[in-house]
């Protein structure tokens, strides 16, 4: 973790939220998907502090492929009230 908060100029003391989904087109974050068999249900927020928060990289990529749009799994870091959302590659 240490490497790639230097490597996005995070401070040292922000600590890892865990993983979230990006929509880079509409700017917005998956909040909840809901799979039935008739449906799938996909909610969506304009910022990060609604969006759900993943323990892994793959459960977050697991619920951008049920998404139609485009999608970016990102690190959600916050420290002192402030987030900060990164794309590492």
């Amino acid at each position: 973790m240490n490497e790639i908060k230097a490597e996005f100029g995070l401070p040292k003391t922000a600590e890892f939220r865990g993983f979230i989904v990006h929509l880079p087109d509409s700017d917005e974050f998956v909040v909840s998907i809901e799979v039935e068999p008739s449906a799938t249900r996909r909610v969506f927020a304009a910022t990060p502090e609604a969006a759900k928060i993943y323990d892994s990289e793959s459960a977050a990529a697991d619920d951008a492929a049920r998404c139609k749009q485009d999608t970016q799994v990102a690190m959600l870091f916050g420290e002192d009230g402030q987030l900060f959302v990164v794309y590492p590659e």
